[in-house]
């Protein structure tokens, strides 16, 4: 029969949500814009400036201090990875398929970001 799950669907989304906010954080985008105006020395003076979207809000990212990580995550839970992994069956356990859903979701498309816009340092 095997020993019983450490979460409730309810708890497991609530750990995980905590998860990646223990690990980042929402910051806006700024850009440097030129004012038009020139400084003692003749340099042009820019400022900072939120940037907006199309819809006149401002641009927010979520800005990852610690990657995530399957491995990290599971530490996080205090679980077993393979336990993860089982959470991760959707025919097993389909009480949890939302939250794993989201967990993979968010890992992947930090993963995609990184590959998309890091440098060759």
């Amino acid at each position: 029969m095997g020993a019983p799950k450490k979460y409730t669907p309810e708890n497991l989304a609530r750990a995980v949500k905590r998860y990646f906010k223990s690990i980042s954080r929402e910051v806006t985008v700024k850009e440097q814009v030129p004012t038009g105006e020139k400084d003692k020395m003749g340099h042009m003076i820019d400022e900072t400036r939120e940037v907006l979207n199309c819809l006149g809000k401002p641009v927010m990212v979520t800005e990852y201090l610690i990657p995530p990580t399957v491995g990290d995550l599971s530490a996080f839970l205090g679980i077993h990875r393979d336990t993860w992994n089982d959470y991760c069956n959707h025919e097993k356990h389909p009480e949890f398929s939302d939250t794993t859903t989201y967990a993979q979701g968010r890992i992947h498309a930090y993963l995609e970001r990184e590959l998309l816009t890091r440098s060759g340092k």
